[in-house]
């Protein structure tokens, strides 16, 4: 018998909520609708769409993030404005 700790149980537990929420929001998201260009309409599913944006936000903020991180560091000896002299 496999021998699982809370901390597992509680990943485990989140991991099967998360699946499920996605589930349930692709079934009742299933109705089309149209999406207009300039000359063209296309209809797709509420999902998708739902999706789309789900996965540009998480772009968007993973490119920021990481170009924060990717700024150079201040140099520490030069002091900054307003610092005492």
């Amino acid at each position: 018998m496999i021998q699982i700790n809370t901390k597992d149980k509680f990943k485990l537990g989140l991991l099967v909520a998360v699946v499920m929420y996605f589930l349930m929001l692709l079934l009742f998201n299933l109705d089309k609708v149209p999406i207009d260009f300039l000359f063209l309409e296309i209809r797709i599913p509420v999902f998708f769409l739902i999706l789309f944006s789900a996965l540009v936000g998480a772009g968007l903020v993973l490119g920021f993030s990481t170009l924060k991180s990717l700024r150079r560091p201040r140099d520490e000896s030069k002091p900054g404005p307003g610092a005492p002299t």
